[in-house]
């Protein structure tokens, strides 16, 4: 009987492919792989993968998550600092591997809150720039980098949920006994502190919007 141990590698190490992804178009399909043992976002046709080729070239901190832009021409990618946790999103282009930082490098986390077929090119971003403890909520565009700001989060929004207009929907405050209270945003006067569901302690960890259909019902 063979009892030799399981090499670490095998349990613990970086898969050889992961998180696979077809483009909106359906045309191109992107994963993450290492490359120079670390994991980075490779790109290959649809029905030919294995003509997959390295489309970042990150040398420090391995590419855990990244998101199709729906132009079919970039992909967005998050990185930090040295496990800070203070991500930071950047946008390449798919053809000419050119990259483009979409929001401040450090000292800041940025958060995707929604994408949209209706607004190809731009990213609903939440930064905490302003105050450290919320998210102010900011439209980009990913092939130009222009930011605009959409809401300033000075009600103590955790989180928001938006439909494919923009248009911020929900937002999320978490209560002192666990449980997440969703509320209108655009609520004024007595019904902005009128919770329009919430959910219990007990499932909240569970438990959330998935999001709008794309008529926002």
């Amino acid at each position: 009987m063979d009892t030799s141990l399981i090499p670490r590698s095998v349990l613990f190490g970086d898969p050889d492919r992961a998180r696979a992804r077809l483009s909106p178009d359906g045309k191109n399909l992107s994963f993450i792989s290492p490359k120079n043992g670390v994991l980075n976002v490779w790109v290959a046709p649809a029905l030919e993968p294995g003509k997959a080729r390295a489309l970042t070239s990150e040398t420090e901190r391995s590419i855990v998550f990244y998101l199709w832009a729906y132009d079919n021409r970039h992909i967005v990618f998050g990185k930090d600092k040295g496990g800070d946790e203070n991500w930071q999103l950047v946008a390449v282009d798919v053809e000419s591997g050119a990259q483009r930082a979409l929001t401040p490098e450090q000292g800041v986390r940025a958060q995707v809150l929604h994408t949209s077929p209706g607004r190809p090119s731009e990213f609903l971003v939440g930064l905490n720039d302003r105050d450290p403890k919320w998210h102010d909520v900011y439209r980009v565009d990913v092939a130009t980098g222009k930011r605009e700001l959409v809401r300033k989060n000075e009600d103590g929004f955790a989180g928001f949920i938006a439909d494919d207009g923009f248009r911020l929907r929900l937002g999320i405050k978490q209560r002192p006994d666990g449980s997440d209270a969703y509320f209108d945003p655009a609520a004024v006067g007595k019904k902005k502190d009128e919770p329009l569901f919430v959910v219990p302690h007990e499932d909240a960890v569970t438990t959330t919007p998935i999001g709008l259909d794309p008529q926002g019902r």
